[in-house]
């Protein structure tokens, strides 16, 4: 084991590697001398071990960095084979130039890592990499436990991914992980960019989510883009996503922005998840901003509950944004809306669903749509094709049952309900003290306040 307790005997072990060992144990918070010209600037190096012999690195809770000297390079490049646990860095990363196409406070690139008790905090900056993310930037078989990003993130570089724990996960989970930091880029999310046969569950974000100017982008609170066998289970989005004066085109979600692939005999799960603040896109969605034509995979979509505001150009819908197609054995099935509004701003036209924006195309699993409740004040658009439940429905009828939404003939203009979210479901959830519960806990709390008020099941439709 080799005890590390000052910047140098850091120096040395990271980046020097004289000697390479199995287990590093920092035993006091390491201030960084950038006065020494031997141990300044840092240097990323690799630092990889094997299945057989993995390494080990206990921060004990100490922490690399300062607020006033943080750490302007990633610790380490590419990461293999390692366990790192209980540290906290203090980053501020800032390669707009390109010198690294990854980019993290811990890893750039991770492979069969653990991350447990990481904290990052400060601010990461990197215009020209492909991932980006608190942690970790692109992570392949790794595992985060209860990691937190405090660190403001900007990755605005086409097709990149960026996030507060990992900008990519590939066939790994995270769990109780936390996001608090603003992050702005092309798929951005608060805790993964792209999350590809990977577990995402019980994490919350409160960070605000921003698109980028200069290209389409896609922004969730929890995950940006969802690909092949993937769980989103048991998470919350506290934190607005988008913003209502951009006039790009992208996808937003509070959990998820878009579901793009998945193969066929793939199974994505998106269950258990809240999100209680606002999301503004092009094609917006209280839970999911979009599923794209490019899935042949089952997807369920079940027991989510948004109480946030969705605002859109274009589609907008409580629980999913559009839907170009579905496989006929999926389920959207025992959702919750509860909020003030669903809008589009289009006024030259748009859909909006108080459930789902649009359906394009047929589905015919005569449970497809079922048993999910809306209610929500005021459904908005000036020329856009709107109902409580469905926008634009291109699917069978006979998708749809036991659907209920509040207080509307099905067949004319809602009426709008005379009262605030807030007074249709309580709010006993204060957004801003950052001490929200997660997951299960969170949505049957929630459950528990709609069904005190009979929320949304004062109408009934079949559409």
């Amino acid at each position: 084991m080799v005890n590390i307790s000052t910047w140098k005997e850091l120096y040395d072990a990271f980046v020097i590697q004289n000697t390479l060992d199995s287990e590093y144990n920092l035993v006091d918070n390491i201030d960084i001398k950038t006065d020494d010209p031997t141990t300044w600037p840092w240097v990323s190096k690799d630092l990889l071990g094997t299945a057989a012999a993995r390494i080990k690195i206990n921060g004990n809770g100490h922490r690399i960095g300062s607020k006033k000297k943080p750490l302007t390079e990633p610790l380490f490049i590419n990461l293999g084979y390692a366990d790192i646990d209980n540290l906290q860095v203090f980053t501020a990363i800032n390669d707009d130039i390109g010198i690294y196409s990854v980019a993290g406070a811990i890893a750039g690139h991770a492979a069969n890592c653990s991350f447990s008790k990481i904290t990052v905090s400060g601010r990461i900056s990197a215009a020209e990499a492909d991932y980006c993310g608190g942690v970790a930037g692109e992570a392949v078989s790794c595992e985060f436990i209860s990691c937190a990003n405090n660190a403001d993130l900007t990755n605005n570089h086409a097709d990149a991914y960026a996030a507060g724990i990992a900008g990519a996960a590939t066939t790994g989970a995270l769990y109780s992980c936390k996001n608090t930091g603003d992050i702005e880029g092309t798929n951005a999310g608060g805790i993964t960019g792209l999350t590809v046969s990977s577990r995402v569950i019980s994490c919350q974000n409160s960070g605000l989510l921003n698109e980028s100017a200069a290209f389409t982008s896609t922004l969730a609170g929890i995950s940006a883009i969802v690909q092949e066998s993937s769980e989103i289970l048991d998470n919350i989005n506290s934190g607005y996503i988008g913003t209502d004066k951009s006039t790009a085109v992208y996808l937003s979600g509070g959990i998820i922005g878009s579901i793009s692939s998945a193969a066929a005999g793939t199974f994505i799960t998106v269950s258990n998840n809240v999100n209680i603040c606002t999301v503004f896109g092009y094609s917006a969605g209280g839970i999911i901003g979009y599923v794209d034509s490019e899935v042949y995979g089952t997807i369920n979509i079940t027991q989510n509950d948004d109480l946030g505001d969705v605002t859109a150009i274009a589609i907008a819908g409580g629980i999913i944004g559009g839907e170009y197609s579905r496989p006929a054995n999926s389920y959207v099935a025992n959702n919750r809306v509860c909020a003030n509004k669903i809008e589009t701003t289009d006024t030259t036209g748009g859909n909006m669903g108080g459930l789902i924006g649009t359906i394009s195309t047929s589905v015919t699993y005569p449970k497809e749509v079922s048993n999910n409740y809306v209610r929500i004040k005021n459904l908005l658009g000036s020329t856009s094709i709107t109902h409580w439940m469905i926008g634009l429905n291109g699917g069978a009828e006979d998708i749809f049952s036991d659907n209920y939404y509040d207080d509307a003939d099905s067949t004319t203009t809602p009426s709008p309900i005379d009262c605030t979210a807030s007074e249709l479901c309580g709010d006993p959830i204060d957004p801003d003290a950052h001490t929200l519960p997660v997951g299960d806990s969170l949505s049957n709390c929630m459950r528990a306040v709609w069904d005190e008020t009979d929320c949304g099941t004062t109408g009934q439709s079949s559409a």
